[in-house]
């Protein structure tokens, strides 16, 4: 049987976005940009702005980045894209666009009305502060996310919270740690 390359709008919306991100990683964010515009399907145009966005905040450019991340209708990856721009204006030394654009995103991802997505994003801006030397604020996200991600929890934590703040802190700083070392 042969193997015949995918045809249809989701497979070019794919290629696209591959073409997209390839021409962002080569540097050509001007060609990056048009080639994601041009996907019509809004969710993989959305991923496909976001890895732009991404890149652009890599090689230095936080303006486009964060014009690109602000076009991008999307929440889950809008939230994604300006995770990126924190992370990349923390370690740039701009810790005020940092704070900003990382309190942006995490506003975002509360507005995320699936809950699997949502403590995706929410576990992915943790990660981000983690990454950014922000072990309070990843603290925080993760909390939110494992929220989301199991309500019973949330009982849970509240009432362990007020008798052993420290030992809550601490398992924060177990999964910051952990995921500084790769383990």
């Amino acid at each position: 049987m042969a193997n015949w390359p995918a045809t249809g709008p989701y497979a070019q919306a794919q290629a696209l976005a591959e073409l997209a991100s390839a021409a962002a990683q080569a540097g050509d964010p001007d060609r990056a940009e048009a080639l994601a515009r041009t996907i019509t399907d809004p969710y993989a145009q959305a991923g496909a702005l976001a890895r732009v966005a991404s890149a652009a905040a890599q090689a230095g450019d936080p303006d486009r980045a964060e014009a690109l991340a602000r076009t991008i209708t999307n929440p889950s990856y809008q939230a994604q894209a300006l995770a990126s721009l924190a992370s990349a204006a923390a370690q740039a030394g701009d810790p005020d666009r940092a704070y900003r654009v990382a309190t942006e995103a995490e506003a975002l991802a509360r507005t995320i009305t699936n809950p699997d997505h949502q403590a995706q994003a929410l576990a992915e801006l943790a990660s981000r502060a983690a990454q950014a030397d922000d072990p309070d604020r990843a603290r925080h996200l993760l909390a939110l996310a494992l929220n989301v991600e199991s309500p019973e929890i949330r009982s849970w934590i509240e009432g362990v919270s007020h008798f052993f703040p420290s030992a809550i802190r601490a398992a924060g700083d177990v999964f910051i740690t952990a995921y500084k070392t790769g383990g």
